[in-house]
């Protein structure tokens, strides 16, 4: 038995961000995403896993799931998607996906982490809608 749900945010415009980002990367990349929601799904303890991060200043209440692809020798991805983790819900609302860059602060798209912020707010404000992602 699963025990975390994964939820896609969906835009009151229907626009489905993880779904446009998810169907725009190549089949190797899909199935590492999709292997690391399946071990999270399976996961009841996430604390023990270095494959979440809670982030803080002003992106509190947004978390980050830590994706690294071998692309080649040497040569990795960083995938960053970010939600929100719902501990009272038993699930996990994806809000954004993106791409870590070379070390520090840089993501693809730029500001990806604020962009996920206004979905966060407006999902708490009650728009837009949740759909199940489905592994």
């Amino acid at each position: 038995m699963a025990a975390w749900a994964f939820r896609r945010y969906v835009t009151d415009s229907n626009r489905d961000p993880v779904k446009e980002w998810y169907d725009a990367q190549d089949d190797a990349v899909q199935a590492e995403f999709d292997a690391a929601l399946l071990i999270l799904r399976a996961t009841k303890d996430w604390s023990r896993k270095k494959r979440v991060k809670k982030l803080t200043g002003k992106h509190r209440g947004l978390t980050e799931i830590i994706v690294n692809i071998s692309v080649r020798r040497g040569v990795r991805r960083r995938l960053r998607p970010v939600g929100i983790w719902r501990h009272e819900h038993g699930d996990f609302i994806l809000l954004m996906g993106c791409e870590k860059k070379m070390r520090g602060s840089v993501y693809i798209p730029s500001g990806a982490f604020d962009t996920a912020m206004d979905y966060k707010t407006a999902f708490d404000a009650g728009k837009g809608s949740l759909r199940d992602h489905d592994i």
